[in-house]
């Protein structure tokens, strides 16, 4: 392990501290990052000041995890990198040049790439997995964090296993071996799952019987043409109840009218006045017969609508269904089920 004095480590966090604003400038302007993720980075920074590298990237872990700034991406690179931990250096490295694309500090982030690298070169392999669909996941013998899809990643030397997966698609998965210090390019094309068919009828074919011969229903009537002989029905009785109602109501206003003007002719009123108005209560009193007479046909021929006519498509009530006019020797009777 190698020993780091105390003052080294201060001037390592100086330059967390100098490092990351700038490169926050380059990048579009955002809001002040929340309070816990800002001390959660202090603290983090004070780890590091304190060698407490581990402690460190916890601390700036979740102050990315409370605000995704790039800036807490790159403290955890540079705390990998002082663990001498190239490899997880160069991937947190990456994700911020990727998440920073403006930082005034890119060139130099690049360089801490290139200097890694050097270092894994001489005891790990580079592999880049070109995936088809490019957002596949990739499983460099079973672990999903080990590599990115289209990003280079470092891996043992030796044979490793690579599974690439992509939900709706057939898994694919080969083994590539790599020694140290190689950069190998594994493409892999990945196939869409095929639907499954629509499971086939297993009931057997019935045998062929000789036909059954079916009695057809009766034809029921047309809904539209029962909608208005039920109409009609309810009409004439609707009808001739109004009617009759009309001429009670005139019939009332009559007989009142009469009385009123025979009780103010014998106290001693006009004549004239009388007349007048007896001969309107006689009016109205006619004007309420015919309305008992009008109102009477229409009930009636409502009544003949509901005992004799049947409903289209339907025959006449048969004894037992309903009741139905019958002609018998002693005269017109009522039969039938009510």
């Amino acid at each position: 392990m190698r020993v780091t004095s105390r003052r080294s480590w201060a001037g390592l966090a100086a330059a967390l501290v100098i490092v990351l604003p700038g490169a926050a400038r380059g990048q579009e302007a955002s809001p002040a990052p929340p309070d816990e993720a800002a001390g959660r980075n202090r603290a983090g920074v004070a780890l590091v000041d304190k060698g407490e590298f581990v402690r460190a990237i916890e601390e700036f872990r979740e102050a990315y995890r409370l605000r995704p700034d790039p800036k807490y991406l790159f403290n955890i690179g540079r705390c990998y990198d002082l663990l001498s931990r190239p490899r997880e250096a160069i991937d947190y490295y990456r994700r911020y040049l990727d998440a920073a694309p403006g930082a005034p500090d890119r060139a130099t982030v690049k360089s801490y790439v290139a200097r890694a690298g050097a270092i894994l070169g001489t005891t790990m392999a580079e592999v880049t997995v070109a995936a088809e669909p490019a957002d596949a996941s990739v499983f460099v013998d079973g672990d999903a964090s080990a590599c990115r899809a289209g990003v280079p990643c470092w891996v043992l030397p030796g044979a490793r296993a690579i599974r690439v997966t992509r939900p709706g698609f057939d898994p694919v998965e080969q083994v590539e071996t790599v020694r140290a210090g190689e950069s190998v390019r594994v493409a892999v094309r990945l196939s869409a799952t095929p639907r499954p068919a629509p499971p086939a009828d297993a009931a057997a074919p019935a045998a062929a019987t000789a036909p059954v011969a079916v009695k057809a229903p009766a034809p029921r009537p047309a809904p539209r043409a029962t909608a208005l002989w039920t109409g009609l029905r309810w009409g004439l009785l609707g009808a001739g109840a109004a009617v009759v109602a009309t001429g009670g109501a005139l019939h009332g206003v009559a007989v009142k009218g009469a009385n009123d003007a025979t009780d103010a002719y014998v106290r001693g009123g006009p004549y004239g006045a009388y007349d007048a108005a007896y001969g309107t209560a006689e009016g109205r009193l006619k004007g309420a017969w015919a309305c008992y007479a009008i109102g009477g046909a229409l009930l009636a021929a409502d009544l003949v609508f509901w005992l004799v006519a049947p409903p289209p498509g339907k025959p006449s009530a048969s004894p037992g269904e309903g009741p139905a006019l019958t002609l018998r020797p002693a005269g017109l009777g009522i039969g039938g089920a009510w």
